[in-house]
């Protein structure tokens, strides 16, 4: 009996199967940019911000012994895994949906939502600057167009976090519509205004050693 059953169940799927194309390419659960929310990318941006914020403040606490560092020297504390993390958090995650989020918001007229997105891009920049020194980023995110992206001068990341916080800085000022989850200061701009003049301060004084000028004038 439970032979012929499983055999009427088996030969109706191939039935089934055979009445339709499948394109096993394509996973019909996967987001798409045409099918991405802004505001639900946004989510996850912030969100990861805290968590790169978290891993990058951690190892930056240990290292100046503000916490146990873990280990009596630098090569018994930390491997170059150690940083598999922050670095994925950054490129895969943050990086990534931001690149998707500015276009979204471009296109839809999103003011608020790219104004964000720039300052998050600008935040992670320089943690990335700030641990790592020159790190990739004008060829970064480029998905299979690239899988070996060359690394950025260190002066060359300050310089592009900065000019994406004056741009933050007046997207957050001009007039708009649209109001997106803001998770940190619940859609006060003028906070995020504020957030964006301590970012460009931070920059232009880590930076010294690369623009001692500009850390001057700063």
């Amino acid at each position: 009996m439970k032979r012929k059953i499983l055999s009427i169940i088996f030969a109706t799927g191939l039935f089934s199967m055979s009445s339709c194309e499948l394109n096993y390419l394509d996973n019909p659960n996967a987001v798409t940019e045409g099918s991405s929310d802004a505001s639900f990318l946004l989510n996850t941006i912030q969100i990861s911000a805290s968590g790169l914020f978290n891993g990058v403040a951690d190892t930056g606490a240990r290292l100046t012994r503000m916490v146990n560092q873990g280990g009596n020297t630098y090569e018994t504390a930390y491997t170059p895994t150690s940083f598999n993390g922050p670095w994925t958090t950054a490129y895969a995650g943050i990086l990534s949906d931001i690149k998707a989020v500015k276009k979204i918001a471009a296109e839809r007229n999103l003011k608020r939502h790219l104004a964000i997105a720039k300052t998050m891009e600008a935040f992670t920049l320089l943690a990335l600057v700030d641990n790592f020194g020159d790190v990739p980023y004008s060829e970064a995110i480029l998905g299979g167009a690239n899988f070996a992206p060359k690394a950025d001068k260190g002066a060359d990341i300050y310089n592009a976090a900065i000019a994406l916080l004056k741009e933050a800085k007046a997207d957050f000022g001009g007039t708009a519509t649209d109001t997106p989850n803001d998770f940190f200061y619940a859609n006060n701009y003028a906070r995020w205004i504020k957030f964006v003049n301590t970012l460009q301060l931070k920059a232009q004084l880590n930076r010294r050693l690369v623009d001692k000028a500009g850390a001057t004038a700063a």
